[in-house]
């Protein structure tokens, strides 16, 4: 018998986002903004919403979101010889080391951000727990944009990889580290509002206040008012911020969309660690980590 992929797609995703999602917001607390809202979860049939609300507190000259999203890559990894530890393990990977040795020929190399999150896991088939890991979050997306011109960039006609587009060339990385310094998971993906965001994202929203701008994607229109044309590398900086001043980053989008790994079928929520990192005035960063909890694993047959 013939199955609908279409059909399978949708029951595999509704049963997947109808767990609960975690997050998990790690860096100061009392600083001149708060986070009021942050949202990653269903949406209804085949839609997915992820957004973010914060109100400022105290006048901000400068405030910025860098988003982030990877696929769990781990597979990468298992034949790894583990011959260091911390940031010098993560550096051995083959992925980080190919761009770590590009930057050192022609670009600066960069800095990886150093953070904690917690990732929902099934220690057993009936407990599901949060473990805490270190994560080492490399960015080379600069060197990309520096390297491939703008008119290619923003482009409908840019070269293809596979089910994603020419920032869909992964270039950043993270490493997450157990409380004994294992390298234990390897994502790799963009930075980024979402993976494949051409197809993936429906649209855009970015607010401050009553004034917003609009990105409409899925290929349905070109020119500014396209996701083409939503921030570069999804850097959002607003600039002369004053109290009580409140800030809406939100956009919808279709998980049957995301890229594939197996030429086949699209990740899974469940292997998608979606992240925000949010910078003010020289403040100490802060870092918000979205996941969908893994589904339950199948019971074991005797």
């Amino acid at each position: 018998m013939r199955v609908d992929r279409s059909l399978v797609g949708t029951i595999l995703i509704a049963l997947l986002i109808a767990t609960l999602v975690s997050f998990f917001i790690f860096g100061e607390k009392g600083g001149p903004y708060s986070v009021v809202k942050s949202e990653y979860a269903s949406a209804g049939r085949n839609r997915f919403r992820v957004g973010l609300s914060v109100l400022v507190k105290k006048p901000i000259s400068k405030l910025q979101f860098s988003y982030f999203c990877l696929v769990n890559r781990t597979d990468l990894i298992r034949g790894l010889a583990r011959n260091a530890t911390g940031r010098a393990m993560c550096e051995e990977i083959p992925n980080v080391r190919t761009f770590l040795d590009m930057a050192k020929a022609g670009f600066v190399e960069p800095e990886p951000r150093v953070f904690t999150a917690k990732i929902p896991l099934w220690e057993t088939p009936d407990r599901l727990v949060e473990k805490e890991f270190q994560v080492y979050l490399y960015d080379f997306s600069r060197e990309t944009w520096q390297a491939v011109p703008s008119e290619i960039m923003h482009s409908r006609n840019r070269p293809i990889f596979g089910r994603g587009h020419l920032w869909d060339f992964y270039d950043a990385f993270a490493c997450m580290l157990d409380d004994t310094g294992n390298l234990t998971y390897f994502y790799q993906g963009v930075a980024d509002f979402y993976l494949n965001k051409v197809v993936s994202i429906e649209e855009l929203t970015i607010q401050r206040n009553d004034e917003k701008q609009v990105f409409v994607g899925r290929g349905e229109q070109s020119g500014p008012g396209s996701i083409l044309y939503a921030p570069d590398r999804g850097v959002v900086l607003f600039e002369d911020l004053k109290r009580n001043d409140r800030i809406q980053i939100l956009f919808s989008l279709d998980p049957t969309n995301t890229p594939s790994i197996d030429g086949k079928w699209p990740v899974g929520l469940s292997q998608i660690i979606h992240i925000v990192e949010i910078t003010a005035d020289g403040e100490a960063p802060q870092y918000i980590v979205n996941m969908v909890k893994p589904p339950k694993p199948a019971p074991k047959r005797v």
